[in-house]
């Protein structure tokens, strides 16, 4: 395997901390993991668990795991000696431990382990963002309603807002992180609050004036003289000159150099002048336009920027914002409390209590980098915040400053995660602090995925766009321009195409054209320009075959800085005959099934919900008619469900039969609503209606019901029976992700539309940015502003009501727009950088672009003019200027329920799709894994069997594994524990054919000792007193000599049995062959005495019959079946009949213990 010399570098530095700034592109995951694996080449003495590799997601996480196990499986057939092969071996066996995830996971796993030094039960859960949120939402309400019972003050700070506005903010500041920086940002009393800010108000001004002194720009221009005399005083332009050269000296001056600068904004009138003033010479008449124009512009800014006196508003933020910090104090406290009544942590919990593990406890620390950790590596460095730095310092010993123990790899260009706190300036910190203990910057500038004229119109843009210097520290620059390892050719010429929508004052019908008509000329125009790189079989490059080949629809990516309004682009690539995903976005819970199906579970709930009912009877799923709705209303004010009861003569007589199998299925289904899980609940809607069925058969059927499929997915997760607290549920999540995303459906051969943050890491042969001349507005309305510099601040309202902004929020709000405009520069830099070779950019222009726009800074970038002639010659440019036909541009989605009308319309008896069908409501269990089969076999065994019963039902209806409870202290169950946890250690052993006999005592000892360490063991004499018994169980198995004289052992077989109705599947523990006959071997770890053994085993019939069946089939000779229990070190071998019995009562066992469902 070939690397650059940059990347060798980043592979090869063992004896340095690295930081290594990857551009898009340059191999950075394939340098990680080769990095990885040579540390462990160079440092035989390394277990695989010495090393610390932190990702940015699990799903990266999953991909190096996976890079990894299969280069260490190539090192053990390429092994040279037996030294090395033994080597490779051990590190495959351990590569299950292997600490490869995210920052928070390891976070989880450090205060497991260390639970004497964590102020938290060992056994918490973990919250994700969506789980989190919810609770956040409880603690919230219930803060609100004590604050409001307890204090005066409170319910002024709600008079002056809003109990939205305030519930919104709370929910900011409420974790433990943002709670303790709010507190200590913000004095206990208004007096100290103003003082702090007159000291920011007296730094800002001299911020400011000294700027304008220092200002060599401005200076320049100031003395600026023409290359002809100076025009006569007649000279209108001259007379500004005059002005301009009167008010110079007051800039000099504190005292008057506010008002000249207001002067110098208000005076500059450049719509004037006479060449023949300047010499007869247009270029000294424009210059000096242009000069004026710069001060102009110059002064403006130093206005915007020039901080507001402090007067009566301040002080009433002042008091307003000490209420604020009560507030917010109270609700950080209620909603610690219910995280710890549920027994669980947030991902800012995870952070925040490592951190002070890590920092209270310097013996944990030592512990993790002197002995346990020999190399912190981190990927996506670019995207974490102080506290994850202040952790990985800690677990590397940074503050010793040695050498050698730190990778940290990103680019700072594509940090674009600032809303989930991510913060550039720590890679600008680490990185100078790396370098300054003497390690080594490396950068990876070689681009394996665009071609030579792409890269180097990404290096004019992002030259222009991000400049080369750095201003302030959430800034980024260029830095290194790439190379690109591919060529060009001559189908390259033109990489970057830039289609420029000129807006037409009104359209063909003399309307004005507004911006949703924009979008669909612009959705029109690309669907255009993709079908005809279709049809010319445009050379694309296929970077695996390393040939190019014509252009297919799914090597195009459709990217947005906002999914808002991709439902425009998706109407209008569905009327042109595009086929298209999208991927993410806003939208799922907007979408016509969506609703329906909620709509019906409201109209359950709530039967007094006659908008709900009415939604769900128009719908596909009763299909009843509008003149059918109106008829049923004319009955009011009796309720509309009453009305579908007892219809009136009205009622049209072609839809009776319709109306009478609604009425029977909403009675049906109001009689189970509460009594089963809304999932199933759900399914048993779908099943008897046929709703997915006839959603298949319309237009866009296979989307439609993929969000069906969905929702069911979400109510299964939910575990939810209460209608009231499903509804409720899928309120929040909607509210909690707004991006939700529709069902995801196999995107080959699509187009993709996505999110820009969607397509991070990926890349794709075509990128088209849309709506390019998008502009941020100011950021979402909050009352509220904290800046890590400034402090916390708030707007109040005068008399009048109307907000009024403190000088602190001011220069708050100043801050997060500079931060918000670097984030949109580095967003446009991800969104382009995806392209591997060619990059398209749409939207509107009238000559020109929105100031601050992706447009704006292409077309700036590439000196593109008003004529749309750019001075680079790798750009095209595109100026249209007349909308299309109306008819090629769709106004709005073609609906599949005006389709299903001219079905319905005229019809007495309900169509095929709507009749009922028959359905089992058993149909969750047609999919069994061998573990649930356990739970079934342990039912009769069982006291009291109502528990197990309930535990099967909870595995199967809502795929949920079975409670974990806490580990008491009494000495027996802690016993019982241990053995246990040695059992779970010889299982995985066993698993694996990790024996005695096959390792070395110190390889053996290793492995062990790690395999209880991922079972949460961390007390030194206790993983070596569980070590040492599970090797004597490892002995006493080779003693027993189970496997002796086989002829072939397969470990961890995967199977799947179909029978007549079902299918099982799972993975054998042991498939051996003996004497031309086949042997089934499963290990059990409960710690049960030998006298029970054999009844015990009863509980496995139904789960090894399973196996026996499957290598039945497959080998037409029926296994000898075993089941080897660990603790007692005893050996069951299962009848054929025993197992056989147990199969045939499969269908009967299950419906039983489903009955009550």
């Amino acid at each position: 395997m070939k690397f650059t010399d940059e990347q060798q570098l980043a592979i090869s530095i063992h004896d340095k901390n690295l930081i290594v700034t990857a551009g898009a592109g340059s191999g950075k995951t394939r340098v990680l993991v080769e990095r990885y694996l040579k540390l462990l080449e160079d440092h035989p003495d390394w277990k695989l668990t010495d090393l610390v590799a932190i990702t940015f997601t699990e799903k990266a996480a999953r991909e190096m795991r996976d890079r990894v196990r299969q280069t260490i499986q190539d090192r053990i057939k390429e092994a040279a000696n037996e030294l090395e092969l033994r080597r490779w071996q051990t590190h495959e066996s351990l590569l299950s431990s292997a600490r490869i995830g995210t920052i928070h996971s390891l976070c989880a796993q450090i205060l497991r382990a260390n639970p004497a030094e964590v102020p938290v039960d060992p056994n918490f859960e973990v919250l994700d963002e969506v789980e989190a949120s919810i609770l956040l939402d409880d603690a919230v309400q219930q803060s609100l309603v004590e604050l409001v019972n307890r204090s005066a003050e409170f319910a002024h700070l709600l008079a002056h807002y809003d109990v939205r506005t305030v519930t919104q903010v709370l929910k900011q500041f409420a974790s433990l992180t943002e709670s303790q920086k709010f507190c200590s940002h913000v004095p206990e009393n208004a007096a100290d609050v103003l003082a702090a800010w007159q000291a920011e108000y007296t730094r800002a001004l001299r911020e400011v004036v000294e700027a304008v002194h220092t200002d060599e720009t401005l200076d320049t221009c100031l003395s600026w003289q023409p290359d002809c005399d100076w025009p006569d005083d007649d000279d209108k332009l001259m007379m500004v000159w005059h002005n301009v050269h009167e008010l110079t000296p007051d800039l000099a001056e504190d005292g008057t150099i506010f008002s000249a600068l207001q002067s110098l904004v208000e005076g500059i009138k450049v719509n004037v002048g006479s060449k023949k003033s300047w010499g007869d010479d247009k270029a000294i008449l424009d210059k000096s336009k242009d000069i004026l124009k710069t001060i102009r512009e110059l002064a403006r800014s130093y206005l915007e920027n020039w901080p507001r006196p402090l007067d009566e508003y301040d002080s009433m933020a002042a008091d307003l914002l000490v209420m604020w910090r009560e507030a917010v104090q109270h609700t950080a406290r209620r909603y610690k409390e219910f995280k710890d009544l549920q027994g669980v942590l947030d991902f800012d919990d995870l952070e925040y209590l490592t951190v002070e593990l890590l920092e209270n406890h310097s013996h944990v620390t030592e512990r993790y980098h002197q002995r346990e950790f020999k190399h912190v590596m981190v990927d996506e460095f670019q995207d974490t915040n102080a506290a994850q730095r202040n952790i990985v310092y800690k677990l590397c010993g940074m503050e010793t400053q040695t050498g050698g123990r730190l990778f940290v790899v990103g680019d700072p260009k594509q940090s674009i995660y600032a809303f989930r706190g991510a913060d550039v300036s720590v890679f600008h910190q680490v990185q100078g602090e790396i370098i300054g203990m003497g390690g080594v910057e490396v950068p990876l500038s070689q681009s394996f995925r665009t071609h030579e004229r792409l890269v180097t119109g990404f290096n004019t843009l992002f030259g222009a766009v991000l400049g080369s210097a750095v201003q302030a520290e959430y800034e980024v620059s260029l830095g290194n321009p790439m190379t690109a390892a591919r060529s060009s050719e001559a189908i390259h010429q033109r990489p970057i195409r830039l289609l420029l929508l000129e807006k037409p004052d009104k359209n063909e019908r003399g309307e004005k054209v507004n911006s949703d008509q924009m979008r669909r000329w612009e959705a029109y125009e690309v669907a255009c320009l993709l079908h005809e790189f279709k049809q010319s079989k445009m050379p694309i490059y296929n970077k695996d075959q390393r040939v190019y080949q014509p252009f297919e629809y799914g090597d195009a990516a459709v990217l947005l800085r906002a999914m808002t309004h991709a439902h425009v682009y998706e109407d209008v690539f569905k009327a042109e005959g595009l086929p298209y995903t999208t991927i993410a976005g806003k939208g799922y819970y907007n979408r016509q099934e969506v609703w329906d199906l909620i709509n019906l579970l409201k109209a359950l709930h709530n039967r007094a919900d006659n908008l709900a009912l009415a939604a769900v009877l128009r719908s596909p799923m009763f299909g009843l008619s509008d003149d059918a709705l109106f008829a049923l209303r004319l009955q009011a004010p009796l309720l509309l469900w009453d009305a579908v009861q007892q219809p009136s003569e009205l009622f049209p007589p072609s839809e009776f039969d319709a109306l009478i199998f609604a009425r029977e299925m909403l009675q049906e289904l109001a009689a189970l609503a509460g009594r089963v899980p809304v999932a199933e609940l759900l399914a048993l809607a779908l099943d008897k209606t046929a709703y997915d069925a006839t959603l298949t058969a319309l237009p866009d059927g296979d989307r439609r019901r993929g969000n069906i499929e969905k929702l069911l997915e979400k109510a299964r997760q939910s575990g939810r029976v209460s209608l009231s607290d499903f509804t409720a549920y899928l309120g929040d999540l909607t509210a909690a992700d707004p991006r939700e995303g529709e069902a995801a459906l196999e995107s080959t051969g699509t187009i993709k539309i996505m999110s820009v943050h969607a397509s991070k890491g990926l890349e794709f042969p075509v990128v088209v940015l849309m709506d390019s001349h998008w502009t941020r507005g100011r950021s979402e309305f909050s009352p509220l502003r904290f800046d890590e510099k400034i402090g916390a601040a708030c707007k109040v309202r005068d008399a009048d009501g109307k907000w009024v902004e403190s000088f602190a929020f001011q220069q708050a709000e100043r801050e997060e727009q500079r931060r918000s405009t670097a984030e949109h520069k580095r967003l446009f830099y991800v969104a382009a950088t995806r392209a591997q070779d060619l990059l398209v950019m749409t939207g509107s222009w009238n000559g020109k672009a929105k100031e601050e726009s992706w447009l704006s800074y292409a077309l700036e970038a590439f000196k593109v003019d008003a004529r749309g002639m750019s001075e680079y010659d790798g750009v095209e440019v595109r100026i249209l200027t007349e909308l299309p036909p109306d008819e090629s541009v769709p106004r709005v989605e073609i609906s599949g329920w005006d389709v299903l009308d001219t079905y319905l319309t005229g019809k007495a008896a309900i169509p095929p799709l709507l009749t009922p069908i028959p359905t089992d409501w058993t149909a969750p269990s047609r999919h069994l894994t061998v573990s649930q089969l356990e739970k079934l076999g342990k039912i009769d065994q069982f006291t009291p069997r109502v528990f197990a019963e309930r535990d099967f039902r909870n595995s199967v209806l809502h795929d949920s594994p079975a409670p974990v409870s806490p580990i008491a202290i009494d000495e027996i169950t802690r016993q019982m524990y241990l053995r246990r946890t040695v059992g779970q250690i010889v299982h995985r052993a066993l698993q694996l054919g990790v024996l005695p006999g096959q390792k070395s005592v110190r390889e053996l000892y290793t492995i062990l000792r790690a395999y209880a360490w991922d079972e949460g063991l961390t007390d030194q004499r206790l993983l070596e007193n569980v070590t040492n018994q599970a090797i004597r169980l490892l002995r006493k198995f080779e003693d027993d000599n189970m496997l002796g004289g086989a002829e072939l052992i397969l470990r961890e077989v995967p199977f799947i049995l179909k029978t007549d109705t079902r299918i099982l599947h799972g993975q054998i523990d042991v498939l051996y062959k003996r004497d031309g006959a086949w042997h089934v071997l499963d290990y059990k770890t409960a710690d049960i005495a030998a006298r029970n053994v054999r009844e015990h085993a009863k509980r496995y019939h139904l789960q090894v019959g399973a196996y026996a069946r499957a290598v039945e089939k497959r080998t037409g000779q029926t296994p000898h079946v075993e089941l080897y229990y660990l603790h007692p070190g005893t050996l069951i071998r299962v009848q054929p009949y025993e197992w056989e019995q147990a199969l045939a009562e499969l269908d009967e066992r299950i419906q039983a213990a489903l009955a009550m469902w």
